[in-house]
């Protein structure tokens, strides 16, 4: 069931306990992310893992009390199922670094992120996961209503182990 952003992230005993955020952006700039990331920092580790296609901002940054690491594999935005192989890699990438790190809290921003999570929330049965969905990616296609159905029914089942769902 989905909870509040108050009972969900104030559980923890705030700084021994980490949030992780998956952005499939290189995270330079996005001003929403990056509000998230200071405001949860005040209260708990935060770490962006982030995908950088162009291969133009640094691997590792710390920035006002949250980390950055990111996954350097160049494709190009909107490039459909070209992009398939490098989604793979940026999920294996996540995925270790979840299960290394142990997080408490993995933040999903979209849809494209959400896999990752879920895998981890699936073998980690104490971690929450939050899915911060800045579009609803099923409204955004018109054409293919085949494809629509397939994006509407992986989003209804990888929703089954979110905590909390942001819009």
């Amino acid at each position: 069931m989905v909870k509040s952003i108050k009972k969900t992230y104030e559980k923890g005993e705030y700084m021994n306990e980490s949030v992780y955020m998956l952005l499939s952006n290189p995270c330079d700039p996005d001003p929403r992310v990056q509000f998230e990331a200071e405001t949860l920092a005040s209260r708990y580790k935060v770490k962006i893992i982030a995908w950088d296609r162009n291969g133009k901002s640094s691997q590792y940054e710390q920035r006002d009390n949250y980390d950055i690491e990111r996954f350097q594999k160049r494709s190009q935005y909107g490039s459909g199922i070209k992009q398939l192989f490098g989604f793979i890699r940026f999920y294996i990438k996540a995925i270790r670094i979840l299960f290394k790190d142990k997080p408490k809290y993995v933040h999903c921003h979209d849809l494209d992120t959400l896999f990752a999570g879920f895998i981890y929330k699936i073998f980690t049965k104490n971690s929450r996961l939050v899915y911060d969905a800045h579009e609803i990616y099923s409204e955004m296609i018109t054409k293919n209503n085949t494809f629509r159905a397939i994006i509407v029914w992986f989003d209804t089942i990888l929703l089954i182990e979110v905590s909390l769902f942001i819009t």
